[in-house]
């Protein structure tokens, strides 16, 4: 497929165009040789482009970008009343036990409920959604639900099997039904068996930029309500409520950013200083929006993280 680039209007100036083509060029052996980068401002999709041997129809995984689309989906379930953030995990799952009764399904989805942040049945799709949730919910708390900030995955099975009790869907028919048909996301989808909500999924540059779009437009998508504002709010607003920063992705980062380690979490997607919004996955895939200056972003690639976030650093320098 031919190299190519849209430009549907004149918010970049053609010099930081040029600047961003140079920065990524330039970063392209780091990053295995492949990249494509999609811009939106305003509503509008003002850069895409592919570098190397990547395709616009690339289906890459996304790693860690899947938590924000899980977030949405849980945040949907909240538009409709079938769930509140701060239902405990008792409400649905009976058979927990002792101080994890109390866990809210926001501390679930923003790393805060104290929970292990592994567990052996995150390593396999050989198994359901349900089983895998069982095994989480048997082990014993690394802390007090609420007061410690622990980055993982286990957590997020719990919701995922909340949302399965309280909608009587599979998780991956409702990430189809209330996300990836509205945002018209045909090839992005999670695993079968045991989804992993926190990393499971695949997408392509242009899907998962509707879903910034959608981020920016506040919950709306070519004119239709996907998401309610409030839900959009609590996607992008600090959800830990003061939680102590004690297991974090970032101390390898902190050359290249040395706020990054004291970044807060919202509802799957972190919450960075001056207004960035994102969702690092550790396959390289990374989107953010600024939510200061309506404008956001897809950077693709088939590097590690490490290699990815430089550039990202430096994209977030260029654009502001």
């Amino acid at each position: 497929m031919k190299l190519g680039i849209i430009l549907l209007a004149a918010v970049l100036p053609t010099t930081d165009t040029g600047k961003i083509d140079q920065l990524i060029r330039h970063e392209l052996a780091a990053m295995d040789g492949g990249a494509g980068l999609l811009l939106v401002n305003s509503g509008k999709i003002v850069h895409r482009k592919v570098y190397g041997n990547v395709a616009f129809d690339a289906v890459v995984p996304i790693a860690s970008a899947s938590k924000w689309l899980a977030g949405a989906v849980i945040l949907s379930m909240v538009d409709r009343g079938e769930l509140r953030l701060d239902d405990p995990v008792s409400k649905y799952l009976a058979s927990i036990t002792g101080s994890k009764r109390r866990i809210t399904i926001r501390q679930l989805m923003s790393h805060t409920s104290g929970m292990a942040p592994g567990s052996a049945c995150l390593d396999t799709t050989a198994t359901t959604l349900r089983a895998c949730a069982t095994e989480i919910a048997a082990l014993p708390l690394a802390a007090e639900p609420g007061k410690s900030f622990r980055y993982g995955g286990a957590s997020m099975q719990l919701a995922g099997r909340i949302a399965e009790i309280a909608s009587k869907k599979d998780w991956n028919r409702l990430f189809r039904e209330r996300i990836g048909i509205p945002l018209q996301m045909p090839n992005t989808h999670f695993e079968t068996g045991s989804p992993r909500l926190a990393g499971g999924a695949v997408s392509t540059l242009d899907e998962y930029g509707h879903f910034v779009q959608m981020l920016l437009a506040k919950g709306r998508y070519h004119g239709r309500r996907v998401l309610s504002e409030r839900a959009v709010r609590a996607i992008l607003t600090d959800q830990t409520r003061g939680a102590s920063l004690d297991l974090t992705p970032f101390a390898p980062f902190t050359s290249l950013d040395p706020q990054v380690t004291g970044h807060r979490y919202g509802i799957g997607g972190w919450v960075e200083s001056e207004g960035i919004r994102s969702s690092p996955g550790s396959s390289g895939f990374i989107p953010w929006i600024d939510v200061d200056h309506n404008r956001g972003g897809v950077l693709l690639t088939r590097a590690q993280l490490g290699a990815a976030y430089k550039t990202y650093v430096e994209l977030k320098r260029l654009l502001k």
